[in-house]
């Protein structure tokens, strides 16, 4: 181990150079051109001495970016180095393989208006050793974080198609669909030709013989008389059984087809389709005469008042009524029972209820209708409005109400969502309505 750690000092020390640079200004040979900026050359390192690539530093002032640096060789010749970077301050040149000894550096700047200027250089030290062994490898450093994801390539070409894989196995049956509708009848096809007639069946039984009649007296022998009249015949005798039916005859050859036949009868008529939705109610046509004067008795109604609109309201989510624009009205009444009908057009929102109200409470309240403590929205009934689609619904009812006091009253609709917002009425396309009769 300590012979191992000896031989690395010694590799180490014998490539370490030790570069001796003389900084000696040399006056420029070319006279730098007056009232152009002065080139000066102050400084000249050597770095990386002992490796394969040893690089020339030179420090000053006005450099351009693209100086010119030579090194002085045998014989008195220049030659030129590769420089590797420039500043105004600073050049870097590759220096390549030299031997020890003192050189003349020359750095020249400009185009049209050339600077130049020089600088010694004295390169001293040990002759490099062999190359040691490999050290051994240094522990892994923590990972770098992870740099920002790069811009998306362009997509390749696509690949030449795979060869046709081998066929799956066969996938279970699927269920058996339901029957289609019979189709229609087809046209009444020709008669065909009359078959040859059967062989002629065997003769029935013969009937046994009717009674035979009385014997007269035998008359006295006269002339041969004429021949008398043919009796009748006797009664006929039962049919006899029927006889066995004979083979069919062959398949007589197809006849010519016919005209056509005379169109069928018409099928019966299908099934109804579904109902379409409710046309936007019209408007209300105007007051008829009044009728004559009916019979005194008991019993009637008399039409409190009929209210129509075609604005629009905004009733929003939840636990809350929303009054009805344009259904509010004043009218007086007499104490009778309220016979109250609406007929309100809405859309959206998700559940629906509208009521009536008479001075601000519900109509029901008069007579103590029943109603949840805890859920007071469906007393008037439910309606699926925008859970069933964004078509328009009609809130249609009718109902009777008691022990509203006789005087005048304010009268006006209610209505109430459990979700979204419920649109009523749309001006002015969507009518809605509403009406009071009194009975008596």
């Amino acid at each position: 181990m300590r012979h191992s750690t000896m031989r690395r000092v010694d590799s180490l020390f014998c490539q370490t150079v030790f570069a001796v640079l003389c900084c000696l200004v040399i006056p420029a040979a070319v006279a730098n051109a007056q009232g152009g900026r002065q080139l000066t050359l102050a400084k000249a390192t050597v770095q990386g001495w002992g490796t394969a690539n040893p690089t020339l530093v030179l420090e000053g002032d006005n450099f351009d970016d693209r100086p010119e640096v030579s090194i002085g060789s045998a014989g008195g010749r220049f030659i030129e180095l590769k420089v590797l970077s420039s500043t105004d301050s600073k050049i870097v040149a590759q220096l390549g393989s030299v031997a020890y000894g003192t050189y003349v550096v020359e750095v020249t700047t400009g185009r049209s208006e050339r600077h130049s200027d020089r600088i010694s250089l004295t390169i001293t030290g040990g002759t490099p050793g062999p190359q040691g062994p490999k050290g051994d490898a240094g522990p892994q450093g923590p990972a770098g974080p992870a740099g920002a994801a790069g811009a998306k390539g362009d997509q390749g070409a696509q690949g030449p198609a795979g060869a046709k894989g081998d066929q799956g196995a066969q996938g279970p049956a699927g269920a058996k669909g339901d029957q289609g509708a019979q189709g229609p009848a087809g046209a009444k096809g020709d008669q065909g030709a009359q078959g040859p007639a059967g062989a002629k069946g065997d003769q029935g039984a013969q009937g046994p013989a009717g009674p035979t009649g009385a014997q007269g007296a035998t008359g006295a022998t006269g002339a041969t008389g004429a021949t008398g009249a043919q009796g009748s015949a006797g009664p006929q005798g039962e049919i006899g059984p029927k006889g066995d039916i004979g083979p069919a005859g062959p398949t007589g050859a197809t006849g010519a087809q016919g005209s056509a036949g005379a169109a069928g009868a018409t099928g019966a008529q299908g099934p109804a389709g579904p109902t379409g939705a409710t046309g936007a109610q019209g408007p209300a046509g105007p007051a008829g005469p009044p009728g004559p004067a009916g019979s005194g008795g008991g019993g009637g109604a008399a039409v409190v008042f009929e209210k129509s609109w075609s604005s629009q309201t905004s009733a929003a989510c939840c636990d809350q009524w929303f009054p009805v624009s344009g259904s509010t009205i004043t009218a007086t009444t007499n104490g009778g029972p309220l016979l109250i009908q609406m007929n309100v057009y809405m859309a959206g929102g998700s559940h629906a209820t509208c009521r009536p109200t008479i001075d601000g409470v519900w109509a029901g309240d008069f007579a103590s209708l029943p109603k949840s403590p805890t859920d007071p929205y469906w007393t008037e009934g439910i309606l699926g409005v925008g859970i069933t689609g964004d078509a328009w619904h009609a809130w249609n009812k009718s109902r009777i109400y008691f022990n509203v006091p006789a005087g005048s009253h304010m009268f006006r609709i209610q209505c109430a969502t459990d979700e979204g917002t419920l649109t009523i009425g749309s001006s002015p396309t969507v009518t809605s309505s509403w009406s009071i009769i009194e009975l008596r």
